[in-house]
């Protein structure tokens, strides 16, 4: 819904400038409820649902091969395991961490905790079903139900080891929307 108010002293431009962002949010929202995105406000909070019925149905649209959900304590930093066939025909597999809501950069945030699994997610195997050959994954992926803040973002920035820089993708709802309404729609 439309909440802005013209303020007191605020000038028409600035008005119709604020009327405009909020058109777009709104045009936005109607879009994904079009779309046919199953979006929750529950995956804000429960981060298991969020992984269920979102993720992992998106990154199988998205034409993902070996979609495993292995949220655990043996998951080493990878909520998801996943892999693409390249052109080059080889395999490059991902990992994918899932966390619900935002995630802050103060002390003792959850992006201190993130930057620890990005570490492990690169250097520790995971296994596909009835194989004992081991996988490393090339990219590893942040995905939140909610928004990175500023601070975070400056963390991530500076703290990411430069050498895997470019590996790592960090996907917001904002970011997860347009996937979906890329994907999803697409698939059906």
């Amino acid at each position: 819904t439309l909440e802005r108010v013209v303020g007191f002293g605020d000038s028409i431009e600035a008005s119709v400038l604020a009327a405009v962002a909020d058109l777009k949010g709104v045009l936005h929202a109607a879009e994904v409820a079009l779309s046919g995105l199953p979006w929750s406000d529950e995956y804000l909070t429960n981060e298991d649902l969020f992984c269920r019925e979102l993720l992992h149905p998106l990154l199988r649209r998205m034409g993902f091969l070996f979609v495993r959900y292995t949220h655990g304590t043996r998951e080493y930093g990878k909520d998801f395991t996943f892999s693409e066939l390249t052109s080059f025909g080889h395999y490059r597999h991902y990992g994918l961490q899932a966390k619900a809501g935002d995630v802050g950069g103060g002390v003792s945030a959850a992006i201190d905790e993130i930057l620890g699994q990005i570490e492990d997610a690169f250097t520790m195997p995971y296994y596909e079903l009835g194989s004992k050959e081991p996988r490393y994954i090339s990219t590893f992926i942040i995905a939140i139900s909610g928004r990175f803040t500023a601070n975070a973002r400056e963390k991530i920035a500076e703290k990411i080891p430069k050498g895997i820089l470019g590996s790592v993708y960090f996907l917001d709802r904002e970011s997860i929307t347009e996937l979906v309404e890329r994907y999803w729609k697409a698939k059906q």
